[in-house]
This record gives C-alpha cells, sequence and structure tokens, in this order.
C-alpha cells in the first residue's frame, strides 16, 4: 500500500495539514511534533512524489510573478549598502534576481549606528522574514549571538569562519591559477603578484593557495614573484613599497587587484610595452570594470541568480537553521583579454 499523507496524519492522529508543514520543518509546529510525524514517516516508509513537488513549485512560481510577496534580508556588517565600494553591485544583481521569483531583497545593518543582534531578531520576526543574505562580514561581527534556527541563512565569502553557513564564493584560487596560466600561454615569463596577508587571509589566501597549485603543476616555471606585505595596508608606505619591489625584481607583467593600479602606474615604466598588468579578481569592480583591463572577469548576475535560487528553494521547503553539513559554492569566472596585456609577449 502506498503511504501518503494521509496514511502518516492517521498513524499520528493529526490532520494532513500537519503533517504536510512537519514533513517541510514549519517553525509554527511544534519541534515535538515535527519530529514525531518525520519518524512515523521513515517507519511506514514514505517517499516524497517528486511530480507533485515540481508541480507545486511551478504553481507557487506563477503566483510569485503577479507580486512581490515577501522579502529577502541582506545583512551588512561592514557598513551601509550604499558607501561600501563592491556591496551595491551584488545588491543590485541579487535584488534583480529575486524580482524574477516574487521576492524583494532589502538591507540590514548589524553593528553601530545599526541594528543590535536582538533588535534585528525582533525586526526579522515581526516583518516575517526567514530569508537572510549574509554579505561578507567582519571577523569580530556578533553573528554568534543570533539564533539562526528560524532562518534560511547562505553567506557569501568565506570572511566569518565562526558559524557554518552555506557559503556561496568565488572560485578565487582558481582565478589565480587561470590568470597565471593565461599569461604564460601569451608568453609572460616574469610573473608577480601583489597582495596583502591580511586581505588574502580575510578572502580565504587564494593568492598564497593558488600560487602554491600553480608551482604543484608547473615545478619546472619559473618562479612566480610575490611582493606579499603587510605594509601594503598602509597608504602612506604602499606607493614606495611597489615602487622598489618593481624596480627590483623587474617582473613582466604584475598581477594585483583592489586600487594597486595607479602606484603601479607611478613607477613610470611605459605600459603595457615595459610593464603589463591584470587582475585575478575584477568582481570587485561590480560593472564598472575599466575596459582596458585583463584579467579574471565574473559573472554577477549568474552569482546571484544561483544564490537566490537557493535561498527560495529552501524558503519553500522549510529548510531553516544552520546545516549540520555546510556547502561551499564556487562560482568560475573567465579570462578577458584586454589592452594592459599583450595578446603575445615579444622580446
Amino acid at each position: 500500500m502506498k503511504v501518503n499523507l494521509q496514511t502518516i496524519a492517521t498513524a499520528c492522529q493529526v490532520s494532513c495539514n500537519t503533517v504536510s508543514r512537519a514533513l517541510r520543518n514549519d517553525p509554527k509546529i511544534s519541534t515535538r511534533t515535527r519530529q514525531r510525524v518525520r519518524k512515523k514517516a521513515e517507519e511506514l516508509g514514505y517517499e516524497k512524489d517528486a511530480e507533485i513537488s515540481r508541480l507545486m513549485a511551478y504553481m507557487a512560481k506563477r503566483r510569485r510573478t503577479d507580486r512581490v510577496h515577501s522579502e529577502i534580508c541582506y545583512l551588512s556588517t561592514f557598513c551601509s549598502v550604499e558607501r561600501h565600494p563592491t556591496h551595491p553591485h551584488y545588491f543590485h544583481h541579487l535584488q534583480t534576481a529575486a524580482l524574477k521569483l516574487g521576492y524583494r531583497v532589502e538591507p540590514y545593518f548589524l553593528g553601530k549606528g545599526g541594528y543590535t543582534p536582538k533588535t534585528l531578531q525582533r525586526t526579522l520576526y515581526h516583518r516575517n522574514i526567514r530569508g537572510v543574505i549574509l554579505a561578507p562580514a567582519h571577523p569580530q561581527a556578533p553573528l554568534d549571538e543570533i539564533d539562526w534556527s528560524g532562518y534560511a541563512p547562505i553567506c557569501l565569502g568565506q570572511s566569518y569562519p565562526k558559524i557554518h553557513f552555506n557559503r556561496f564564493h568565488w572560485d578565487l584560487q582558481w582565478n589565480v591559477v587561470e590568470c597565471i596560466q593565461q599569461l604564460r600561454q601569451a608568453g609572460y615569463r616574469r610573473i608577480g603578484f601583489i597582495m596583502s596577508p591580511w586581505v588574502d587571509r580575510l578572502m580565504g589566501f587564494p593568492v598564497a593557495a593558488g600560487n602554491a597549485i600553480f608551482r604543484a603543476q608547473e615545478p619546472k616555471a619559473e618562479p612566480v614573484l610575490m611582493l606579499y606585505d603587510l605594509l601594503l595596508d598602509k597608504p602612506h608606505r604602499k606607493p614606495k613599497l611597489i615602487r622598489d619591489w618593481i624596480l627590483k625584481h623587474r617582473p613582466e607583467v604584475v598581477v594585483a587587484s583592489d586600487g594597486y593600479y595607479e602606484a603601479i602606474k607611478k613607477v613610470g615604466l611605459q605600459m603595457p610595452e615595459e610593464l603589463s598588468y591584470a587582475e585575478w579578481n575584477l568582481s570587485l569592480w561590480g560593472d564598472q570594470i575599466p575596459p582596458e583591463f585583463s584579467g579574471v572577469h565574473p559573472s554577477l548576475t549568474t552569482f546571484a541568480e544561483q544564490i537566490i535560487q537557493t535561498i527560495v528553494g529552501r524558503l519553500n521547503e522549510n529548510f531553516l537553521g544552520l546545516p549540520k553539513s555546510p556547502s561551499l559554492t564556487l562560482i568560475e569566472g573567465y579570462w578577458r583579454k584586454g589592452s594592459t596585456t599583450w595578446e603575445k609577449k615579444t622580446k
């Protein structure tokens, strides 16, 4: 005999609606009832009908396209979205992707001048907001003071290691290796990276790890040069540090990101003839990437769509709380050629 919701409801002496909501982990059903229903469903051998689930999701999507019916929290812990150099680009694409599924993304700020963990939870509860997108977080942000059991959180990046969220991130190590490989194919041999160790750590060590991966893959290749110095975080020291390093080591191409280009130009070498330039993470520019830059280009649209689809799917199934086995989804970019590098390096 096929086991359906009514079979489970009769065995548990509850309504079909209660069984349906318990199997979807609805927090409005008591934990005890949810556990009892789920245990009985497992004992009876209940299997969800994939076709019915697909049909219900389709009908829900059709209803959502008519109007915005719910809100998703975009939680920032550094500063307001508008004042941050990269958040506006992510936020815009997330808003666009969410509207297609009938959701609205709104910014919330946790920290000085914004919400405390308690006031944030109270606000989200009264506004019936359960989906939370965590923008790259400050390491000292009080995210561990929030009870995440009633939310479906997705974290952007890997900057907050204290809590094991499901995360989406650019495949930054792949970016670094791809950047090196593309430059070597173009004929460059003396490739130099400029990176702050503090920023590298904040991003999950993509530059240090990417260079290690390249050395393991190409043990006979000329080593990649590195300016990897904490003094790069000091604006008054950065220009001289970069100039001295370039003049001493004479890289053919410098690979960097995050505002180093202007300091590199001030060295006075003719670009790209005497010194070429590329960026391993053009996502920091959002939609305003300088057209002349070579480097690894992100797809913010793809990034945003996959995040929204994941969080809406979790909300539809009432998969709330922190995962037992967190996932990390890495999105690759693609190499694009600009005028800051040669098509084929010539001696």
